[in-house]
């Protein structure tokens, strides 16, 4: 039995826990696209030369770029009617945010994204406190995924995960009043280290952004790096998240920019180099980026069958 302060407190932190989550809707934000723009606009800057130049080419990088957000739906049963009541008042339809990220968009409302950002293996239950010794466990019914274009989400449906780090998604009942960039894939062997690279993203959920960076190495992981992970992670999520060859960046990648483009440029045109699928906390100046040519060996078949590529 608790009393009924236990009880508000354990309420008020239910409601906090399931609050909804902020998210401004995407939109051509000027002040973005005009510090890129300048930072880009002396040749001095870039290593290799190859700087943006163009705003349209700068708008084409930025708007190939979407948010995915992921929800789960719980069984609520074991909740209490009072707790179980403040759930369904926020979330209708019980699917609960559960993490989002970013996504390139390629044509017919096909995406690609990272495949953690669409959940690796089955979704897990969550324990929720219901008093002050008393918990319950909450197991997940079901998974959905939108996407957000302009002020609206639309639903997703997940075409393929790959066995790397990258998912082929397809976007539903998207209006065609949206008119996309055309994504044109680069090659692994057109990339050096020095080169530079252009990455956009949800970039700790605050909505699409655009940063800069240079490649610092060209790769698999390290042997030492290998056997680290292997200790910690579950064999499921060690063989998603370290399979495949990755691009080393310097552009400082966050929370929330997995799955989004890293793109080069080749002859003055955005190519699609990668996938950003790994930021190193020890170090926010080391990110990661699965290459493209890991992405098309892996769901190469789908693309070619939803003629993308």
């Amino acid at each position: 039995m608790t009393n009924r302060r236990d009880f508000l407190k354990t309420a008020a932190g239910l409601t906090g826990l399931l609050a909804v989550e902020a998210c401004v809707p995407q939109t051509k934000t000027k002040h973005v696209v005009n510090s890129a723009y300048a930072m880009c606009s002396d040749k001095k800057y870039d290593i290799d030369e190859r700087c943006v130049t163009s705003r349209e080419t700068l708008d084409d990088m930025i708007n190939s770029a979407y948010v995915v957000k992921r929800y789960v739906k719980y069984d609520y049963s074991p909740l209490p009617k009072s707790l179980k009541d403040k759930v369904m008042r926020v979330y209708e339809d019980g699917f609960i945010p559960r993490g989002q990220g970013s996504s390139v968009m390629l044509k017919d409302n096909y995406l690609l994204t990272a495949h953690h950002v669409v959940g690796i293996g089955k979704p897990k239950g969550k324990l929720i406190r219901t008093g002050l010794l008393s918990y319950v466990f909450l197991k997940p019914l079901a998974r959905k995924y939108t996407i957000t274009i302009g002020a609206n989400e639309y639903p997703l449906e997940v075409v393929k995960k790959g066995k790397n780090d990258c998912a082929l998604l397809r976007a539903k009942d998207v209006p065609d009043v949206y008119e996309f960039p055309k994504v044109k894939f680069g090659k692994l062997r057109d990339v050096s280290p020095g080169d530079m690279v252009y990455v956009v993203g949800n970039t700790l959920g605050h909505n699409i952004q655009f940063k800069k960076g240079s490649v610092t190495r060209i790769g698999e992981f390290s042997d030492a790096l290998l056997r680290y992970a292997r200790k910690r992670l579950p064999r499921e999520k060690y063989n998603v998240l370290l399979s495949g060859k990755h691009i080393f960046i310097d552009a400082g990648v966050s929370n929330g920019d997995s799955g989004g483009p890293v793109y080069g440029l080749r002859d003055g045109k955005p190519e699609l180099y990668g996938l950003t699928v790994l930021g190193d906390k020890r170090a926010i100046s080391v990110s990661l980026a699965l290459s493209i040519d890991s992405v098309v060996k892996d769901l190469g078949d789908e693309l070619k069958k939803h003629k993308l590529m």
